[in-house]
């Protein structure tokens, strides 16, 4: 048994000799008795009891309530009152000093045992308690990430430092408040949408979003929020990380190296320009002066005719050339768009390759090898367009300038099956084994001074990571390098042809009535190829906008009553099609009967739930034109909108 040691405080000496054999006998150790509050507090400071048994009336200036009271405020003991006295004002005034106990005379001893195990259970349980909450108190402060924790209705309670700084402003202007008071407003309902969210799922994120500091300054940060629920309480524990640093160097980094790659062709794209130049300017003075000369009464200056036309011709082709050598460069050099387009792998390789023609020409040749059959893609042009440039000079930049005769740089294209891969291969001299692993490292570069920032091949390895691809590398020294990328598909067609293609239009089961309005349909769905095909299906009978989830969450809150019907996507990131219907149901009564949706066939439990419970038409993807068209004769025919099959 753990040796438990009680100090015994009382003011008449048998008592006290008595209470010290109780104890004695019940096996714990007694080693003091003291009858002054006085003695008490220096008793407590150099035996250090697990356990103070005191009498209220006590010798000395101080009683025994008072004695506890300074003894509570520098030592963390348990404090167990005896006294004779039943009266209320004594009770009272030992409640101030909150002990563990209290006992009134006479007792037995196993009163006196029950009150101090109690009191020792009840003091063990404080210090977990207090080291369990010291413990969570560290995790908070000295967390990298922002957490706080809010309830249902999204006051916060409580939060660390780290949130303070993202918030910008201190601890006592936050606890209390609406936590979108701090949000950017044009995220608020935003924010609305994934509480609702949280509290059916339970979990969200990581998501992104934008706080506003009361200064008015904006973070951009990434969030992720639990609910949590049990018998005593329900809250909502959040997670920030602030990204607004970390998304301004990424920027500044391809900024860095876009500049890095355009100051190493500078020179060769200037001797590109001026050359076209030469031709243009020179064939104009040579027009000008000619015109100048003519004499109209003269029938001879006719013969210039040919001439002049040839001039002109040659002014064209020179200007053509310096239009394609602008197109391609601002192509290049633009600030990246955040949108996704249509993209011709081919055509950016050919692009990229006549942008590196003034590194190559000296040096090396290109040869292609494109498959016949790669389809188009759907993401960034810029970004994609970089990478093929990076490593077409890099490429350029490993051959043997005394060697250029063997020189060859070969561009290879294939389709495989539910992928595209493009490789870029040369004949230069190869990477050694020891630097072949670190060549994705930012900043690692073997080339001088001046000709590298150590940049090109990491942000070529982000960029293709972030459109869902990989990219490798293999080397032999003296033989060659070759960088192989592989592209998902995003498109289930071939080429763009097989879904842009004009679509027979559907005939309507009756003339529609040209008094009716064209009814305007919001389409949402993450995948841009299936956008163009469903606004190219229909915006011969109705007013098409298409959209993303998120971005169809901002157009209603903004002019959510212009929609006449939704077509949406069940499972989209961030942002699904169910959240979008609990949106509509809470802010548009009635639109949300008019919502198709459309899903590849996948469900989770939760979709499976939201299907059975409403009527509305849900697709599986591959649908036809006609069956797109019957569900919308559904939704308007139900709610007497307009017949079309």
């Amino acid at each position: 048994m753990e040796e438990i040691k009680i100090l015994v405080v009382e003011d008449e000496a048998i008592t006290a000799m008595d209470i010290q054999k109780r104890l004695q006998k019940l096996g714990y150790l007694v080693p003091i008795i003291t009858d002054s509050g006085e003695e008490a507090i220096s008793c407590v400071k150099a035996s250090h009891p697990d356990v103070i048994l005191m009498d209220v009336v006590l010798k000395g200036e101080i009683d025994g309530t008072k004695a506890a009271e300074k003894i509570a405020k520098i030592y963390h003991v348990p404090i167990i009152f005896i006294t004779a006295y039943k009266d209320d004002d004594t009770f009272n005034r030992a409640k101030l000093s909150s002990p563990y106990g209290y006992i009134t005379k006479p007792f037995d001893t196993r009163d006196l045992r029950v009150a101090i195990e109690l009191a020792l259970l009840k003091h063990r349980a404080e210090v977990k308690l207090s080291a369990a909450e010291q413990r969570y108190r560290s995790v908070m402060e000295y967390a990298t990430c922002g957490i706080f924790i809010i309830d249902q209705a999204g006051i916060i309670s409580d939060l660390n430092q780290q949130t303070e700084k993202i918030f910008g402003c201190h601890r006592s202007q936050i606890i209390g408040r609406d936590f979108k008071s701090f949000v950017h407003p044009s995220e608020r309902d935003y924010a609305d949408v994934q509480i609702e969210k949280l509290l059916i799922e339970k979990i969200i994120g990581p998501n992104k979003g934008r706080i506003q500091q009361p200064s008015g300054e904006v973070r951009d940060v990434e969030f992720t929020a639990v609910y949590v629920e049990n018998e005593d309480e329900k809250f909502i524990f959040s997670i920030l990380n602030d990204k607004t640093e970390s998304n301004r160097l990424y920027a500044q980094t391809l900024l860095a190296d876009k500049l890095a790659t355009v100051g190493t062709l500078a020179a060769g794209i200037i001797h590109e320009i001026n050359n076209p130049m030469t031709w243009v300017l020179a064939n104009l003075g040579y027009f000008k002066d000619k015109i100048n000369s003519l004499q109209p009464v003269d029938p001879s200056q006719t013969k210039l005719l040919p001439n002049l036309k040839e001039s002109i011709e040659e002014t064209i082709q020179g200007a053509e050339k310096v239009r394609d050598i602008v197109r391609d460069l601002k192509g290049f050099a633009r600030a990246d768009q955040k949108g996704v387009v249509t993209v011709d792998v081919h055509e950016l390789l050919r692009s990229a390759m006549s942008m590196a023609s003034s590194q190559c020409k000296n040096r090396t040749k290109i040869e292609t090898n494109f498959a016949a059959d790669i389809p188009l893609l759907v993401l960034s042009n810029g970004k994609l367009q970089q990478v093929f440039l990076n490593l077409i000079v890099n490429a350029a930049q490993a051959m043997d300038k005394n060697n250029i005769q063997k020189n060859v740089i070969r561009l290879t294209t294939k389709f495989l099956k539910n992928k595209i891969q493009i490789d870029i291969s040369d004949t230069g001299n190869g990477i050694p084994a020891e630097v072949l692993s670190k060549i994705f490292e930012p900043f690692f570069t073997t080339k001088p001074i001046g000709e590298g920032t150590g940049l090109g091949l990491s942000i070529c390895y982000e960029i293709i990571h972030s459109l869902g691809g990989e990219i490798y590398v293999d080397s032999i020294l003296d033989k060659g390098t070759t960088f192989s990328i592989y592209l998902p598909l995003q498109l289930k067609a071939t080429s763009y042809a097989d879904f842009v293609a004009p679509v027979a239009p559907v005939a309507p089961v009756a003339p529609v009535s040209e008094s009716l309005a064209r009814k305007k349909i919001l389409v949402v769905d993450d995948q841009a190829n299936l956008l163009i095909v469903i606004k190219r299906i229909l915006e011969n009978y109705y007013d098409i906008t298409v959209s993303d989830g998120r971005s169809a969450l901002e157009l209603l809150i903004k002019r959510g009553k212009d929609f006449d019907g939704i077509i949406s996507d069940l499972n989209m990131p961030d942002v699904s099609g169910i959240d979008l219907y609990r949106y509509v149901s809470k802010n548009y009564a009635g639109l949300e009967k008019r919502m198709i949706f459309i899903t590849g066939g996948s469900y989770t439990p939760m979709m499976s739930e939201f299907i059975r419970s409403i009527k509305n038409p849900c697709l599986e993807k591959p649908f036809t034109p006609e069956q797109l068209q019957q569900a919308i004769n559904k939704i308007f025919t139900k709610y007497n909108e307009r017949q079309l099959s």
